[in-house]
């Protein structure tokens, strides 16, 4: 995204205290904020996950950016997402047998949050920071396969997926991102006509599945609560299925 006037960049570190180099990590992000006269955040995080760490962490991650977004009155969250965190995503999501929402993978854009190192491979941004001596440290807990995802990376470093598959799946993820755009499209077409408010009362009409099935139906609910309520959508897919039988 292209900004036309002088912006005032913070970092915020993430610390879960996991693993053997993360202090060091902090130490490193908060040294580098003061180097480059950088704002610099750093969020220690003490709760334990009795299950799905990954999943539970990154909800925290961005309940926390959203929160400090606001308190500093941010207009932009960027974050370093590449493409082979795209791959695995999307290879997960095919495992799982998600619908074609989930193909979408990590989103390049959605709402304030921009990724825009989402089509430079992890390979490309190793091999820049050895040619410009950039230090790093690594988190040796992507080498643990109790995680879904570092299975996945592990088996993608080894070849276990066909390369079709891998084609087959950016493909999707295309055609996804196609039909997300044709949805909202729609949706800001029809939205005004099947939703109104009266006495803080937000009331749907019932014939708004004529135009939005499936999966769509979900998307439009999800939207509706999130621009009406700044509410997240939290529910299992058991619980939009059983949705359905409402309409």
């Amino acid at each position: 995204k292209k900004i036309n006037k002088p912006i005032r960049i913070h970092l915020v570190h993430f610390n879960f205290n996991k693993h053997i180099n993360a202090k060091n990590s902090e130490s490193l992000i908060k040294s580098v904020s003061k180097i480059n006269d950088l704002k610099f955040k750093n969020i220690n995080i003490s709760t334990v996950f009795k299950t799905n760490f990954e999943c539970n962490a990154r909800k925290i991650r961005y309940f926390e950016l959203e929160k400090y977004s606001n308190q500093i009155n941010a207009n932009y969250i960027f974050t370093a997402h590449h493409f082979d965190d795209q791959i695995e995503t999307l290879i997960m999501q095919y495992e799982n047998n998600s619908d074609w929402i989930s193909s979408i993978g990590i989103r390049e854009h959605y709402n304030k949050i921009y990724r825009p190192m989402l089509e430079i491979t992890k390979s490309d941004i190793i091999n820049y920071a050895k040619l410009n001596k950039l230090k790093w440290f690594e988190d040796n807990t992507n080498l643990d396969i109790r995680y879904k995802r570092n299975k996945v990376r592990k088996k993608l470093l080894s070849n276990y997926y066909d390369k079709k598959l891998i084609n087959r799946l950016l493909k999707l993820n295309k055609e996804s991102i196609l039909s997300m755009e044709k949805f909202n499209i729609l949706y800001q077409k029809l939205v005004k006509s099947l939703t109104y408010e009266k006495d803080n009362i937000l009331y749907i009409r019932k014939d708004f599945i004529n135009y939005f099935k499936d999966e769509n139906m979900k998307l439009f609910l999800v939207k509706i609560i999130e621009m009406k309520f700044s509410l997240r959508d939290n529910m299992s897919r058991h619980y939009w299925k059983s949705m359905k039988t409402f309409f």
